[in-house]
């Protein structure tokens, strides 16, 4: 839709943005499933000094 309504330089660039956009995601959805469980153990076992260098 957006390639009958802008130029072909528009949608290139736009393109672009999309494809860095989820490359920028990447680490965060890599991590995020990795923190709550680290949370999880750093708080039953008392480590706040620990829990705060993490976080």
């Amino acid at each position: 839709m957006v390639g009958f309504l802008l130029a072909e330089s528009t949608v290139g660039i736009n393109r672009i943005a999309v494809l860095i956009s989820g490359l920028l995601t990447l680490p965060l959805s890599v991590f995020n499933p990795l923190f709550p469980p680290v949370v999880s153990q750093l708080c039953t076992e008392g480590e706040v000094s620990e829990l705060q260098s993490v976080y």
